[in-house]
């Protein structure tokens, strides 16, 4: 399927460089363009989409929540991991599409997951460039989702994951070497004091 929709846009790619509307007609011409976006559309879905029924055939855990969007790969590089994205109070996990081993049974497969005690808390924003979508915050780690929605649904993924409201993450501060090797407060007040001797109440200046 996939190979004769690639085959459909380049020959309307051709066609659409080469003859002019003179020559097929101005109607067929201009049909091609929205029929070349259809057929873009259709490609899109057969590469990368998952649907919630395609999830439920290869899983037979309920879920509260999912959504489709795509996986930003560590430090950004290379292209999106596209799929749908299954929340519960036990577990997050990806379903990616498969590829060569589809089968009408088995049309997609786990890809990454993440237990939910493991979770630390989630953010919405900026998460690759200027696309918006989810952080999952991990301990020592973060994964990120392109969801345009992420704002919008923040609630309805927190409750998903069987929280009442999203944990808080300290944010660590720095201390820089002049600080750290600086006295401490109360030993820096020591230090301010008078000497005085042991066991001796300090001089009146009163006249007797």
């Amino acid at each position: 399927m996939k190979t004769i929709v690639k085959g459909l846009l380049l020959a309307i790619t051709l066609v659409i460089v080469f003859y002019s509307p003179a020559k097929i007609g101005n109607v067929l011409y201009y049909t091609l363009f929205p029929l070349m976006f259809v057929l873009v559309y259709i490609f899109y879905i057969i590469s990368y989409g998952v649907s919630e029924k395609d999830v439920k055939k290869v899983r037979d855990e309920p879920f509260a929540l999912s959504f489709f969007c795509g996986m930003v790969p560590p430090l950004g590089e290379g292209d999106l991991v596209r799929g749908r994205l299954v929340i519960d109070g036990k577990k997050v996990v990806l379903y990616k599409r498969s590829d060569k081993d589809w089968k009408r049974n088995a049309p997609c497969k786990p890809v990454w997951s993440l237990e939910v005690p493991d979770l630390k808390s989630i953010g919405v924003g900026p998460v690759l460039s200027v696309r918006k979508g989810i952080v999952l915050y991990q301990e020592e780690s973060s994964a990120r989702f392109v969801y345009f929605k992420a704002k919008k649904q923040k609630a309805t993924i927190i409750k998903a994951l069987g929280w009442s409201e999203t944990p808080h993450i300290p944010q660590p501060v720095e201390v820089y070497s002049e600080a750290a090797s600086a006295p401490s407060f109360s030993k820096a007040m020591e230090g301010s004091k008078p000497d005085q001797k042991e066991g001796l109440e300090p001089e009146s200046n009163t006249n007797t």
